[in-house]
Parts: C-alpha cells; sequence; structure tokens
C-alpha cells in the first residue's frame, strides 16, 4: 500500500465515523458556538467543544428569558406589543391583537361592502375609509361605495323598467346577471297585423278579421250582397231572407160549404200544415147555435191531404178552436156548450194523422148558465197551462188560470186572476219560460180605455205576481211570445181600444215584465189593425206578427205580416198576403216550417155564399 492509498483509507474511516455516531452525539448534547471560539485563521484545526452552552429542551420556548440568535442572545419580552415581531418568543406575531402590523386583511368598509386594508400600528382591522371598497359587482349591493347600487351594469338586480312591445307598455326586470330581460307586454289573442279567416259563427260568407294593434281581433269584414230569397244571409245583417219573401202561392180556398168557416188556426207539424176552425151557424139563441170543430191537413207547398176532419159532432155550439203542438201530437182546445146550460172547456188530442187519440175531455166545467170560453193553452213539454175568460162571477167577466196534466186531469185548482168589476178580454196564449208561466191580456178601466195587463205563476199554477200593468197605454189584443235565449218575451198589441184609427204596437220585455225594448209602430196607417198574433222563430232570430188591416171597422182587411229583431227593430216591413178585396173579417194566423211562412184566414169573397177558410205561402221562390 502506497502512501495515497493509506491517506484515502484514514479520510474514508474518519468520515464513517462521524456518520455513525453524530446523531448519538446530537441526542445527549447540544453544542452551541460563539465566533470567538471558532478559529478563522485560516488554519484547518477544528475548535475545541464548548460544554458549558447546553440548552434544554425540556423548557417551552415562550418561557424562556432569551433566545441566541446568530449568536447573538437576545431577551425575550414578557407579552406581545404590536409592533410585527414575536415579542414573547412563541412563534406567533403580534398574537392578541385583531391583526398583525402590515397585514393585508378584509375589512368592512363605509358602505358596508366587503373590502382590504393593511394592519396598522394599532394593530386593528381597519374599517371606514381606511378599509378599501371592492370592484362593484352584480349583486343588488353598492361594493364599491360610490352610492350607486350594480353601476357599470346595464342595470340593478331585481328593478323594473317601462317597455314597449307590439301590444302596448309593458314592464321589464333586470336579471340576476344586471342584464335586462325580456318586455313582457299585456296580453292579447294575435299579433299586430296579422289576418284571419273569419265564418263560424256568422250568418253569412267567410270574411276577413285584422289583428289591431293592441292584439286582439277587429270585426269581421265581410264582402256583402244584395239580400236574396235563398235561405242564407246575403248582406249580413243577422237575418235571412228578409225584406225578400214572395208569396209563392195565390190564395188558397181550404173549405168549401154552405155554412160559415172562421176563426181558423194554423200549425205546422215538421212534415204538414194543419189548420183547424169552426164550423156551422151560430144564433142568439146558443141551443139552437150548431158549429162544430174541423180541422185540415196540407202538405208543405199548400195541396190538401184528404178530407176534412171533424173534431166535434154533439149537440150545441163548439166556439174558438186554439190548437197546440204537444210532442208528436196536438191538443186541441174549445169553448163547448154541449150541456146546454152554459159554456165550459173541452179538450182533445190528434196525431200527426189526424186521427182522435182521446175522447173529448171536460177541462173546465163552468158554474150553472156560466161561460168558460176562448182558452189559450200552452204545452210545457210534459202538461198544458190554460188561461180562459170566465163570467162565473156574472156580470163580471174574469181571466182564470189553470194547469192540467196531459191527460186534461186539473193539477191545481184554477186561479181567478182578475177582480176589478168590469169587461176583460180573453188571453189568446199563456207562454212557459221553463219553470214560470206569464198570462198577458187586456183589461177594461173605468174611463173606457183598456190596459195590457201580466201575472206570473209557478209551474203548479199558483200566482207569484200580478196581476199588474205591462204596457201603459190604451191597447188590447195583448199577445205575447217566449224567447227562451234570451229569457225574454215580445208582446204586439193594438192601441186606439178599437177607435177609427189604431196603431199595431211592439215591445220587448224581461221574464218579470220590465220594458227591455222598445214600444215600437209596426203599422200605422188611417187605418185599424186587429187581431195580432205573434210568434218567435229561434233560426231566424226574430218575431213574426200577422193581423188583419182593415179601412175601416165596418168594413173587412187583408192578412199581413212583419218581421221584427229581439232588439225591436222592424226586420221585415209590413207585407199583405191576403189579395180578398178586403174581405177578410177575423184572425189571420200564421206558421214557420223552417223555409216559408203557412197563413190561415178566414173571408167572404165568395159572397153571398158564406165566408170561408183560405191558404197561402210566403217564402223564397
Amino acid at each position: 500500500m502506497n502512501n495515497q492509498e493509506s491517506y484515502f483509507l484514514k479520510n474514508f474511516f474518519f468520515v464513517s465515523f462521524l456518520f455513525a455516531f453524530f446523531p448519538l452525539l446530537l441526542s445527549s448534547c447540544a453544542m452551541s458556538w460563539s465566533r470567538s471560539d471558532l478559529d478563522i485563521d485560516g488554519t484547518d484545526s477544528l475548535p475545541e467543544p464548548v460544554e458549558d452552552f447546553s440548552i434544554n429542551e425540556d423548557i417551552p420556548l415562550d418561557n424562556r428569558d432569551s433566545i441566541d440568535t446568530e449568536g447573538e442572545e437576545i431577551a425575550c419580552a414578557p407579552s406581545e406589543i404590536c409592533n410585527g415581531i414575536d415579542d414573547n418568543c412563541n412563534g406567533l406575531i403580534d398574537e392578541g391583537f385583531e391583526c398583525f402590523l402590515g397585514q393585508v386583511v378584509s375589512c368592512t368598509t363605509q358602505c358596508g361592502s366587503q373590502g382590504q386594508g393593511v394592519c396598522g400600528s394599532d394593530c386593528r382591522i381597519p374599517s371606514g375609509n381606511s378599509c378599501t371598497p371592492p370592484p362593484e359587482r352584480c349583486n343588488g349591493i353598492d361594493d364599491d361605495c360610490d352610492g350607486i347600487r350594480d353601476n357599470g351594469f346595464q342595470c340593478q338586480r331585481g328593478e323594473s323598467q317601462t317597455c314597449t312591445t307590439a301590444c302596448g307598455n309593458g314592464t321589464k326586470i333586470c336579471t340576476e346577471n344586471c342584464t335586462w330581460g325580456d318586455c313582457t307586454g299585456p296580453s292579447g289573442e294575435c299579433s299586430p297585423g296579422d289576418r284571419q279567416d273569419c265564418s263560424s259563427s256568422l250568418p253569412c260568407g267567410v270574411g276577413t278579421k285584422t289583428c289591431q294593434s293592441n292584439c286582439y281581433w277587429g270585426s269581421c269584414n265581410q264582402t256583402t250582397a244584395a239580400e236574396t230569397c235563398n235561405g242564407r244571409d246575403d248582406d249580413c245583417d243577422g237575418y235571412i231572407d228578409e225584406t225578400v219573401k214572395v208569396k209563392l202561392t195565390g190564395d188558397i180556398r181550404v173549405t168549401n160549404t154552405s155554412v160559415s168557416s172562421d176563426l181558423p188556426f194554423i200549425l205546422w207539424t215538421g212534415s204538414e200544415y194543419f189548420i183547424f176552425w169552426q164550423e156551422g151557424i151560430y144564433h142568439e139563441q146558443l141551443s139552437e147555435s150548431e158549429r162544430e170543430i174541423y180541422a185540415a191537413r196540407l202538405n208543405a207547398s199548400g195541396i190538401k191531404i184528404g178530407s176534412d176532419i171533424q173534431i166535434t159532432n154533439t149537440q150545441g155550439d163548439h166556439y174558438v178552436v186554439n190548437p197546440v203542438i204537444a210532442g208528436s201530437e196536438i191538443g186541441v182546445f174549445w169553448s163547448d156548450y154541449r150541456s146546454l146550460n152554459g159554456y165550459d172547456i173541452y179538450m182533445t188530442k190528434l196525431n200527426f194523422s189526424g186521427v182522435k187519440i182521446v175522447s173529448d175531455t171536460l177541462l173546465v166545467d163552468s158554474p150553472s148558465s156560466g161561460w168558460a170560453w176562448i182558452p189559450g193553452p200552452v204545452w210545457t213539454g210534459s202538461q198544458y197551462a190554460v188561461a180562459w175568460m170566465d163570467n162565473r162571477d156574472e156580470p163580471n167577466n174574469e181571466i182564470y188560470f189553470g194547469v192540467f196534466s196531459s191527460s186534461g186531469v186539473p193539477i191545481s185548482s184554477p186561479v181567478r186572476i182578475t177582480r176589478n168589476n168590469l169587461w176583460d178580454e180573453y188571453a189568446v196564449k199563456p207562454i212557459w219560460m221553463g219553470s214560470n208561466f206569464i198570462v198577458t191580456f187586456n183589461e177594461y178601466q173605468p174611463d173606457g180605455t183598456s190596459r195590457c195587463k201580466i201575472a206570473r205563476f209557478d209551474g203548479s199554477g199558483n200566482l207569484l205576481s200580478g196581476p199588474n200593468t205591462l204596457i201603459d197605454e190604451s191597447s188590447i189584443f195583448c199577445v205575447p211570445a217566449w224567447v227562451p235565449a234570451e229569457n225574454r218575451f215580445g208582446v204586439s198589441w193594438v192601441t186606439g181600444n178599437g177607435s177609427a184609427v189604431s196603431d199595431l204596437r211592439f215591445a220587448i220585455f224581461n221574464s218579470t215584465g220590465s220594458l227591455v225594448a222598445g214600444p215600437v209602430s209596426v203599422y200605422n196607417p188611417p187605418s185599424i189593425s186587429i187581431y195580432p198574433i205573434t210568434t218567435f222563430h229561434s233560426d231566424l232570430n226574430v218575431f213574426s206578427i200577422s193581423w188583419v188591416e182593415a179601412p175601416s171597422l165596418d168594413s173587412g182587411g187583408e192578412c199581413y205580416y212583419a218581421e221584427i229583431d229581439t232588439g225591436a227593430s222592424l226586420v221585415t216591413p209590413p207585407t199583405q198576403v191576403s189579395a180578398s178585396g178586403n174581405k177578410v173579417y177575423t184572425l189571420c194566423t200564421h206558421a214557420w216550417t223552417g223555409s216559408a211562412y203557412g197563413f190561415a184566414w178566414q173571408d167572404d169573397r165568395d159572397f153571398p155564399t158564406a165566408g170561408e177558410v183560405y191558404f197561402a205561402i210566403m217564402g223564397c221562390r
């Protein structure tokens, strides 16, 4: 082994010894050095160990009186002060204060937002102006303390603002992102300017409607045409074939007898016309009168079907027939003198073939020598109600009312409506309102004039109200017609109390009798209107009135008709139907088939023979 190798081995063993035993040396003692003990004279000699500077690690750091820092001993203070130094040697700086000197901390700004500041010489968290506000954020508060919330954005979160939509003014709301939301405007049906066909509920043709600026559809504009007789509403006024119905037949003679046929009343069964009348000889000695009740069937063209149907065939007089459709039957009512001791009211029923299906039924048995006459029936769908004139309290003629089963059995006792000791005219027909009845009649006054009165009854025939004045002007022949869809009724009447000149008038009332529309004059030339008959047609939405118009009280006249809407406006002006040469003296009645009117009346054109029943049709050609 040469010297170099020997030197290497010595150094190797020495270094190995240090690595092996150095941890043991550290565990038994801690060595400290001072600058004076270090040999810094440039030689390779190591310093001698200093044994009197050992540190007992069992003593806590914060209980030490001093520490040796870089060879200089520094004494530890008993408590911490705000100076950014660990005064009490516990490894913490400025503990016990809100912050340490120079520390950047979160703080509350003067406007209440969370900002940042530097811990000052008092080691307190800065506040107010010392706290620097943060940048503004979208949160609905004033972060940067400039007095404005969410500035720098489109809007302040949650605020609203008026805006404009296509349908008008609206409102927009600032979103959580501080941007404006959509403008919400008023609701509507459409977008302005849109166009759409309209026809579903219109009486004529397809029209066009345009969306208005308020986002609702405007009116339906249609191209109208002159009204023609075609079953359509050409001029779009809500009425079908008004003013243009024409007479489709001549005057058709229905009866041909040697005795008078009078007071005809016409019905439409759905496929045929039925005309009822009284026929025979009247005598002042009633026991010698021989009038019977007849009927005839006509097809839709007015052609007679079979022979005349005789309904009554007993002794005595049979007077003023008044029929009514009752489902698939016809109830027939009349005044009957078969007892030879006063008039009673009878009824029977026919099928639509004209066959009597029940025997004559006594409906109202007037007291001895009394008169129960001129019955006016109505069918409710399950029972009949009848108003009539009765002089059982002679010398007075009063109006009575009763309700009867479908077979003519009284539901309740008859109710006397009037008590005025004066003459009372008949009530042609009561009307059924679905739950109550209305009876109209004219009642004479002490001054000689007459007033149209009204009384209301429940479904069992009990008086609810009245009689009350319905029309406060001189009026006779007050005939009502019910409008189910509008819960109201129309009434026609004649003014003037039968004087040389009289007007035909019309008005509409609600179900309690209060005036709704009118009155209007239907016909008022220098002549006399008598015996008006009023009906309502839901398919046409009009009332129709037929009557006799005569030049004077001593002459006959002609059969006329007119149509009036539910607002009491004249739709079809008075139109002459008959062509008798002013020979019509009594009722002119009519029935609507759905496309045409059938009219029946009595006239004396065949004089010197007795008066006969005639028929004609008005409709579209």
